[in-house]
């Protein structure tokens, strides 16, 4: 596959610190593309017609690197046959969901030969518990932000087997808890500011250390405890394993400012997690950052198409200025035709076919350069 071809060629060289997992809308006006709806998009920052693909990006100290898209198909697509057929959706494509979608991505990436790392979600993927099992499950260190209403089993919670029932067949094995689960909010709030630790997490952009209170604890989830007649769910038939549970809690506010899980081993550092943290965190902000850009981006080019180039008062020339100074792009002026022509090796490259004639191409004899004609 040459997305994997290229993955494990160029991700070593960026000095990998962490997995981002993500989604981005991409606005349409019609109705026929596949997957379109009304959905929210953090592109548009809010409900409008778009797409939605879900990524998984390698983020370095040298750059970022895709490891996988995937369109996300609301569930009205794949169960109207009619609207499948007309945006040529094949058979083998069923509903998933966005969180399915991406912890997808991960594992096929944890199959390749590449550097992993922790990989990083906002709390849409965070508070997924099923999300944060299959990762674990694949081998893939996580920390991802959560909401304060997430139950969790205190650090002081003991476990025991329930007592056997005599003529009631097979007994449920798994062990229950001597106490009721608490949400994370309210259980930080119980252990209280004094038990906060001020940790060092990065350099500041004048090379004076960034120091914050941070508070880390050991819980084990409660998604799968029934708080209703206190017992597991269907499939709970071994005890939750212990995460991480990182709340951060700056001097001087009154409540924590955020809250994350992990699964990284007992004994990490609080220095790590602290840094991990900050980097799902700056993640989270840089992927807003470029959705509002994207944003503009969109916007900037829909009233560009809107705008009358007879409007009054618009200036811009609308022929070729002669005593113009020639324009810096090496592509200004190509027309479509030389433009494709140009880009052929490109998409060669990516897919791996000619886009003529749909012939595998060997890409180590791929010329990268167009050819010249002579005359």
């Amino acid at each position: 596959m040459v997305v994997r071809a290229v993955v494990e060629r160029v991700l070593p060289a960026i000095g990998v610190e962490a997995w981002v997992l993500d989604d981005t809308g991409f606005p349409k006006d019609g109705k026929r593309s596949p997957g379109v709806k009304r959905q929210y998009s953090g592109t548009l920052g809010k409900i409008g017609n778009c797409q939605i693909g879900v990524s998984v990006h390698a983020v370095g100290a040298r750059g970022t690197v895709p490891l996988g898209w995937a369109l996300y198909l609301p569930e009205e697509w794949c169960s109207d046959p009619e609207r499948r057929r007309r945006a040529k959706i094949p058979e083998t494509v069923a509903f998933k969901t966005k969180n399915e979608l991406g912890v997808e991505l991960v594992e096929r990436a944890m199959g390749w030969a590449i550097p992993t790392a922790p990989v990083l979600g906002d709390q849409a993927y965070g508070d997924d518990g099923k999300l944060r099992e299959r990762l674990d499950a694949a081998g893939s260190e996580y920390v991802v932000s959560v909401g304060p209403a997430a139950l969790v089993f205190a650090p002081e919670t003991g476990f025991q087997m329930p007592e056997r029932t005599p003529g009631r067949g097979r007994q449920h094995g798994c062990p229950l808890p001597d106490l009721d689960p608490e949400s994370i909010g309210a259980l930080i709030a119980r252990l209280g500011p004094e038990q906060t630790q001020t940790v060092t997490f990065r350099d500041g952009p004048d090379g004076k250390p960034v120091e914050s209170r941070f508070v880390f604890v050991r819980v084990r989830a409660a998604s799968r405890w029934r708080v209703s007649d206190h017992r597991w769910a269907t499939g709970g038939e071994n005890l939750p394993r212990e995460e991480w549970l990182i709340a951060e809690w700056p001097e001087g506010h009154e409540r924590p400012t955020g809250y994350w899980l992990s699964n990284l081993p007992a004994d990490t550092e609080p220095e790590r997690l602290a840094r991990l943290r900050a980097a799902a965190l700056e993640g989270a902000r840089l992927q807003a950052a470029q959705r509002r850009a994207r944003a503009r981006s969109l916007r900037r080019t829909v009233l560009a198409r809107v705008v009358s180039p007879h409007r009054a008062g618009d200036r811009r020339a609308r022929v070729h200025d002669a005593g113009a100074a020639a324009p810096k792009s090496p592509a200004a002026g190509l027309t479509l035709p030389q433009a494709i022509l140009l880009f052929q090796p490109l998409f060669k490259c990516w897919t791996g076919r000619c886009q003529t004639c749909q012939r595998p191409v060997n890409l180590d004899r791929l010329s990268l350069h167009p050819a010249t004609q002579t005359e």
